[in-house]
């Protein structure tokens, strides 16, 4: 791993936004939410996202780039590379929450870049200072002079994960326990000469970029029976992601999905 070191000189910041929810509202209210990357005294904008809801999750995918010229190591270690959403207005934008990253921190990341981080955002000078505001998905990579340029793009994977935290904002781990008793009314997808067919079912549970899964039971009279128990760890507090249950049929030529379901996290744990 090469991280380089910092040098007097010209540098770019380039920010991929990729992904915002949960923007922090009471009741059922919309906004006009504009996202901001600023650094070394460069600030640039998004696109606004119009008509967000306490409960939207929105695809930005907007690149922004913060020229930085004829800096100094003493300015570079100093420096902060912020991040804030804003609810934009008629004639003003309110401060809805903000997350900054020390640039020399970044900088010292392997290829100076941090990929498809979630982060949580809170508004350090509101009433509910320790509250989070916002969750957004971002990417950051820092060019110097005598760097590789890093290309940022989209993520295609699903899983969430945990968010970085402000100081503010006291995280706390608890766990999520998941108890399975035993399917009914499965269907029938392995045939034989000498059966009237069963399937081999087990059960997978993925939470962000964890899955748990059952021992793959035979079925008999379509039901079987699993009794088994699983520790999900929880980072609180929780982004809004989800819990995917699916039932599926073990097979050499591989598994069949015979049926899903998707709980809010949230909910479980409210």
């Amino acid at each position: 791993m090469k991280v380089g070191k910092l040098k007097d000189g010209d540098y770019t910041v380039h920010i991929l936004v990729e992904t915002i929810k949960d923007v922090n509202m009471q009741g059922d209210r919309t906004t006009d939410v504009i996202i901001s990357g600023s650094a070394g005294g460069q600030q640039k904008y998004t696109e606004t996202q119009e008509g967000m809801t306490n409960t939207s999750e929105v695809s930005v995918q907007e690149h922004i780039f913060l020229e930085l010229k004829d800096k100094s190591v003493e300015e570079l270690e100093t420096m902060k590379i912020v991040l804030k959403a804003n609810e934009k207005a008629a004639f003003k934008e309110a401060v809805i929450g903000l997350m900054e990253f020390d640039f020399s921190y970044i900088y010292f990341l392997d290829k100076h870049t941090m990929f498809h981080q979630w982060i949580a955002l809170n508004n350090p000078a509101g009433e509910n200072y320790a509250d989070v505001a916002a969750y957004m998905k971002i990417s950051i990579s820092i060019t110097g002079e005598d760097d590789e340029p890093v290309e940022l793009k989209e993520d295609d994977a699903e899983e969430e994960g945990n968010a970085f935290m402000p100081s503010s904002i006291k995280s706390k781990f608890t766990q999520l326990k998941i108890h399975i008793f035993r399917g009914e009314n499965l269907p029938r997808l392995d045939f034989s000469v000498l059966s009237k067919g069963s399937m081999d079912a087990y059960l997978k549970c993925k939470v962000g970029n964890r899955t748990l899964q059952t021992k793959p039971i035979t079925t008999k009279n379509d039901a079987c029976i699993w009794n088994e128990s699983f520790l999900i760890p929880v980072q609180m507090p929780i982004m809004s992601g989800i819990l995917k249950v699916q039932v599926l049929d073990k097979d050499a030529t591989g598994d069949e999905i015979a049926g899903c379901l998707i709980f809010n996290f949230k909910d479980l744990i409210a």
